[in-house]
């Protein structure tokens, strides 16, 4: 298994009109549920600028962070549109390109908007690591300056998702956000939900079998239809996290342990499936 300092941020957001069609083995629509409109920001580095392989730079962060952007703009009956989300790779995703590109795309949402953020590449305690870090705090993102783009979006629904070492960091020791363990049915009329690859002590990792991020791979599986446990074709972040948590904790055998918290409904849907008409 190789190392690698991931950060996976996950903003989970509330459902909206936006649809991802797949041709997995089930072969079925993910369609939400709310109208509105998803804006997304999708960064993976792992050819950083200061770094190599083996010694700062990763292998699969890019190419995790395409899947992700893939599977929300897939052609369906619909999908987000390509105006809507912006997706940074490796030398695109230095630290002012994200800040500017999350802070100019989510200032569009309204209410009953949804925003999506989802970072793979390094991460240190309370920071991300773009493309071009120094040596220097002062070059990466910190969750303060990350979670300042949220602050100002008038988006109902949030949803980050972040594929990194410390990743859990993002919450802050005295953070009062409940987890999902003691998250209940909620009225607040503004949701937002946190996935995180790791404790804030621990590692993520990325693995040549297969040839993902350990958490990228099973969020993926998950969102794809895997995690739907009572098969009622609705995905909810209870059981999309639950699927995760379970799956990147066996696998790492320990190492890796996912975490999720923010302030949502435990069964706040995340995807609808529906069969094809000609299946």
């Amino acid at each position: 298994m190789k190392f690698r300092p991931l950060l996976l941020l996950a903003f989970l957001l509330n459902s909206t009109t936006q649809t991802v069609a797949y041709s997995s083995v089930i072969n079925q629509y993910l369609t939400p549920t709310n109208e509105g409109t998803t804006y997304a920001v999708i960064v993976g580095v792992a050819d950083y600028k200061y770094g190599r392989l083996n010694q700062g730079d990763l292998q699969y962060s890019s190419k995790d962070a395409f899947q992700i952007y893939t599977l929300l703009t897939e052609t369906g009956k619909t999908q987000i549109s390509k105006d809507n989300i912006v997706l940074l790779l490796d030398d695109y995703a230095t630290k002012q390109n994200i800040l500017f590109v999350a802070g100019r795309l989510f200032a569009k949402a309204k209410a009953n908007d949804r925003i999506i953020f989802y970072f793979s590449g390094h991460g240190l305690p309370n920071y991300l690591m773009p493309f071009d870090a120094t040596s220097l705090s002062e070059s990466y993102i910190s969750f303060e300056e990350l979670k300042g783009t949220f602050r100002t979006s008038k988006a109902t629904s949030k949803f980050c998702i972040i594929d990194a070492c410390h990743a859990n960091s993002v919450k802050g020791a005295s953070s009062k956000m409940p987890t999902l363990k003691n998250n209940r049915l909620s009225n607040e009329p503004f949701q937002i939900a946190v996935m995180v690859s790791a404790q804030a002590f621990q590692s993520s990792f990325e693995v040549g079998q297969l040839k993902q991020g350990v958490f990228t791979h099973f969020l993926l599986k998950g969102l794809k239809g895997a995690a739907d446990k009572n098969k009622d074709s609705i995905l909810n972040i209870g059981e999309l996290h639950k699927y995760v948590y379970a799956h990147v904790k066996e696998y790492t055998k320990g190492e890796q342990i996912p975490h999720t918290f923010g302030q949502f409904p435990i069964n706040m849907p995340i995807i609808h499936f529906f069969k094809k008409a000609n299946d």
